[in-house]
């Protein structure tokens, strides 16, 4: 499925603008040429002390990761002037633009010069309307090792994506007890994957991801099928790509006695999701 972002195209504010490199080129699509010459990014102007960054999503959505890709202008990222001018960042959501609604989503305090990358991505379930980028060199940070003397942004793209099926219509055959019910595995919530506190392999092999216009999966085309034999190869979290067009999402295992016999499969099929998150873009009928 085609990544679906949220951010595309809607309208943005910068406090601070170079030339024509205005806010609305971090959300135009365009990132293939980081540089000043390309005039793809959102560039900031002037000797200031902190840059302010934002998009209105025009209205709450749930976001589940926010990309970030930055200025660098075709040069050797490490040795660059960049990565100094990226240090320190912060991402804020809110529903509205007053500084005092803002709640922190992420603020970078452990990078240098060498090891922050100039593409970031966040992951953090949250309902917010606005995404706001914000750095700073107030109180000494423009003194501090590897960081910029003033602050600036150099935002070429940012991404803000959602989970398409969270709170979405469920159905599990069979379901286990009436408690631990299909509706579970798309309501946001993967901090424990443990039922009872362990996690069963065998019970995961062999399961295909199956994308249908239908609730029957025979109708569907196959998205992945899990072919490994050894028990410890298959992992308790897996993102899976697929590009396809489709309603349903199905989880389908089973156990036909071929499988039954099979070197660390489980004798009996179950679904165990604790969670499942499907991005991709919403088709239009007309």
């Amino acid at each position: 499925m085609e990544a679906y972002n949220l951010a595309f195209q809607k309208p943005t504010w910068q406090s601070e603008t170079l030339l024509t490199y205005s806010s609305d080129k971090a959300v135009d699509g365009h990132f293939m040429n980081r540089s000043i010459t390309g005039n793809e990014c959102a560039i900031s102007g002037g000797n200031v002390t902190e840059v302010t960054w934002y998009v209105d999503l025009e209205s709450i959505q749930s976001i589940n990761s926010i990309s970030i890709m930055y200025r660098t202008d075709g040069e050797h990222w490490q040795t660059s002037q960049f990565p100094s001018t990226f240090l320190g960042f912060s991402l804020y959501v809110s529903n509205t633009t007053r500084i005092k609604d803002r709640v922190l989503y992420y603020h970078d305090d452990q990078y240098t010069t060498l090891s922050i990358p100039p593409e970031l991505t966040f992951t953090k379930p949250v309902q917010a309307r606005y995404v706001t980028y914000y750095n700073s060199r107030k109180g000494g940070l423009s003194t501090k090792p590897g960081y910029s003397a003033t602050a600036s942004l150099g935002l070429c793209e940012v991404q803000v994506f959602e989970n398409l099926a969270k709170f979405q219509h469920t159905f599990s055959s069979p379901a286990y007890n009436g408690i631990m019910n299909s509706g579970r595995a798309v309501d946001g919530r993967k901090t424990d994957l443990s039922a009872y506190g362990d996690y069963y392999p065998s019970r995961f092999k062999g399961f295909s991801l199956i994308i249908s216009n239908t609730t029957n999966h025979r109708d569907g085309v196959t998205c992945y099928k899990d072919v490994s034999d050894a028990k410890t190869s298959i992992p308790p979290v897996m993102d899976i790509m697929c590009s396809v067009v489709g309603r349903y999402v199905i989880y389908y295992n089973e156990r036909i006695p071929e499988y039954g016999s099979r070197p660390g499969y489980s004798p009996e099929a179950f679904a165990e999701l604790c969670e499942v998150e499907v991005y991709g873009k919403h088709k239009s009928l007309n």
